[in-house]
């Protein structure tokens, strides 16, 4: 009834498609170890994320000294830039908001992601107008180009400016 059809492999590829394919697959193995090697960096970035926040302590000038060392060693790093914002966040409640506008603003300058990007220019704006410049913080909060943080943005602005 129904003749099977074998479908062979010809095995007569030229040196080109030979060397094609052992490329490609060459690429491709070479992905998945860089992949391997990325993901256990990044294990280990949240585990020293982890115990930097555990172990940090608002009273502890050492603590802080830490956390200040995890920044400066973990740049360009998203466990960076919520270390930064924590760091921030201790010095305002400190009432030390000059050293919290200069930790937004170092974070500022090696943050990669746009959503904590626009979250590190509101905690500055916030901080440039409890300090009384009502200029910066305009200038500041207008950095907010996404049109997915307007409303957060227009909200700001409504209630402080």
């Amino acid at each position: 009834m129904f003749k099977k059809k074998h479908i062979a492999i010809n095995s007569d590829l030229n040196y080109t498609q030979k060397s094609s394919i052992f490329l490609f697959i060459l690429i491709f193995l070479f992905f998945i170890f860089y992949y391997d090697i990325f993901s256990l960096d990044n294990n280990s970035d949240i585990e020293n994320y982890k115990k930097i926040i555990q172990s940090s302590n608002i009273k502890n000038k050492e603590s802080i000294d830490n956390l200040i060392k995890f920044i400066n060693n973990n740049q360009n790093n998203i466990y960076s830039s919520l270390a930064s914002l924590y760091l921030s966040k201790i010095y305002v409640n400190n009432k030390e908001l000059s050293n919290a506008l200069l930790v937004l603003k170092y974070s500022l300058k090696h943050t990669l992601d746009s959503n904590i990007l626009n979250i590190i220019i509101l905690n500055i704006a916030k901080i440039q107008f409890q300090l009384g410049n009502k200029l910066e913080t305009i200038k500041t909060i207008n950095r907010i180009t996404d049109s997915s943080w307007n409303n957060i943005k227009n909200d700001f602005k409504r209630k402080n400016l």
